[in-house]
């Protein structure tokens, strides 16, 4: 759930009522979440999710048909995201991002770039931890 989003639900929640809201780890982190100023019970779902920062233009990414996909690196491949940056991009601190979302601790993660109209594979990085993953720089 967008911010804004989040402080209308919070806004308008009534005396007793319980409300759910769901939030990024690293937003809730950086920003914290809205309290309920009425006595409203609030509970937060938080979601851990992986955004990549895409340095493109708005004229880049809706032109953009590359391929970003994010999969686990177990044998039975239990986790894979396949993200194209002009229909899956969304504006994440008035950047430019895609965002993976639903990643799983136990898992080990790599990313792949697959350039449109090419064969070619780019590996950001492979075989990396969730926790290593979502680590601040």
């Amino acid at each position: 759930m967008e911010r804004e989003e989040i402080e209308r639900i919070v806004k308008n929640a009534q005396f007793g009522e319980e409300v759910t809201v769901h939030v990024r780890l690293a937003d809730m982190l950086k920003k914290g979440i809205p309290v309920p100023i009425n006595c409203a019970k609030l509970k937060v779902v938080l979601h851990e999710t992986f955004i990549l920062n895409l340095e493109l233009t708005k004229e880049q990414i809706e032109s953009c048909n590359d391929k970003y996909i994010l999969f686990s690196t177990d044998n039975a491949k239990q986790y894979e995201q396949e993200l194209i940056v002009s229909k899956n991009f969304k504006i994440i601190d008035e950047k430019y991002c895609l965002e993976f979302e639903d990643l799983r601790n136990e898992l080990n993660y790599s990313l792949v770039l697959k350039p449109e109209n090419s064969e070619e594979e780019i590996y950001f990085f492979k075989n990396i931890s969730k926790k290593e993953l979502l680590k601040e720089k």
